[in-house]
């Protein structure tokens, strides 16, 4: 099958690894994900459960379930990728990273670099934390509960509620689950709660959100903040009676195979197989953010789940329409930046995917509009957090984005 290049309204290199992100990026340690910045319009409220979208949805290059063989040229610059890790790692930017990059269902790279909590040397199963790539499987699994009438996008969450729902400001009543995905509540990031205040479950977290004043009225402004997706997730709970955990594990990973991951409560735990990270004695950001960041996983496993987000994808988690909405854009005021937010993704103009950042963790995984599927995980203060890690990659992106069409 011939592999089409959609880069007409790509991102152009320069503005994703640079201005795209330069002003609406936190790279402080402990942010749990880049893009932190208000804007002031957003997509209009909808009637419609799934599309419910007014911008066209991101075209992406279709994948096939028979791709070809990789190339030589794909392969060189599968390598690019892994001698940039090397690199990173020889010069102590990181103390642990993994990589892995395909097109379709073929592997260009898959490589894991250093050593887990026992001194052994990591594997390509080695289990790194996500930060705020988690929010994709959670998105993913919302509207998979909304395709399945279990969940109304565009009802207001209050409607959908069945615990407690005591808030302090009556706009809150007002959210929908669309505007959670979206960012669009006006709940604020409250950084306190997730990272400097200790001693919080992620479900205390959500009470807190609840209870906090909006910073602008729903649906008129953007603002990044872990508190929607920990409010996303105690509707999950809610209306399927399981675990959050459980339900992703259900609707998202089990159907690709996915058995090596976890929505890990404790900052101070380490996957057995995974790097040993950083983290300060009094610091419990993990178990404030659950389902908003606290996800462990493969760098290959997470690309598997990317590849299997597209629309002719071997195993598709979402229906066509249900994909489309988490990739149409919401609107932005006076175009002000080169990427957008979707459902539980960052998208821009023919890519999309998520950056993550939280405390001696920088991540980011993207799938390019050509196709190509990218994810890396690293250990490390050092790189600027997720958009950090973004740039020092930038030669090898570069690289993949200018291979022939397939």
């Amino acid at each position: 099958m011939t592999r089409r290049r959609c880069l007409t309204g790509l991102f152009a290199l320069p503005a994703l690894l640079g201005a795209t992100f330069t002003a609406c990026s936190s790279t402080t340690s402990g942010g749990g994900a880049d893009p932190t910045v208000v804007v002031s319009t957003t997509t209009p409220r909808t009637t419609n459960t799934i599309p419910g979208t007014t911008s066209a949805p991101t075209t992406l290059a279709p994948t096939t379930t028979t791709d070809p063989s990789p190339t030589a040229a794909e392969f060189a610059v599968g390598e690019e990728f892994v001698r940039t890790a090397q690199a990173l790692l020889a010069a102590t930017d990181v103390h642990a990273i993994s990589v892995s990059v395909r097109r379709g269902d073929q592997e260009l790279a898959d490589a894991t670099l250093g050593t887990d909590t026992t001194g052994a040397p990591l594997t390509v199963a080695s289990q790194f934390r996500l930060a705020s790539i988690s929010k994709i499987l959670l998105a993913a699994a919302v509207l998979h509960l909304a395709e399945q009438g279990a969940i109304d996008l565009d009802a207001p969450l209050a409607e959908q509620w069945t615990d407690a729902f005591a808030v302090n400001d009556p706009r809150v009543r007002q959210i929908t689950v669309r505007q959670l995905l979206q960012h669009t509540s006006g709940l604020d990031p409250l950084r306190d709660t997730f990272f400097v205040d200790g001693g919080i479950d992620w479900h205390q977290a959500a009470d807190i959100a609840l209870a906090s004043d909006l910073l602008h009225y729903p649906g008129t402004g953007y603002r990044y903040s872990n508190a929607n997706y920990v409010l996303l997730g105690r509707l999950v709970e809610q209306v399927t009676a399981a675990t959050v955990d459980a339900v992703i594990a259900d609707h998202v990973l089990a159907p690709l195979g996915i058995t090596a991951a976890r929505m890990n409560g404790d900052t101070h735990s380490f996957a057995g197989n995974g790097p040993q990270y950083v983290a300060g004695r009094t610091r419990e950001y993990l178990e404030a953010l659950g389902p908003a960041g606290s996800w462990e996983m493969s760098a290959h496993d997470t690309a598997t789940l990317l590849a299997a987000l597209q629309f002719d994808a071997p195993t598709q988690l979402l229906s066509p329409e249900a994909l489309a909405a988490m990739l149409t854009p919401i609107a932005l005021a006076d175009d002000e930046e080169n990427w957008t937010y979707g459902l539980g993704m960052m998208v821009g103009g023919g890519w999309w995917g998520h950056t993550g950042t939280i405390e001696d963790v920088a991540s980011f995984a993207i799938t390019l509009a050509n196709g190509y599927t990218v994810v890396v995980l690293a250990a490390s203060d050092e790189v600027g957090g997720g958009r950090g890690l973004m740039e020092r990659f930038y030669a090898p992106i570069a690289a993949l984005l200018a291979l022939p069409p397939r």
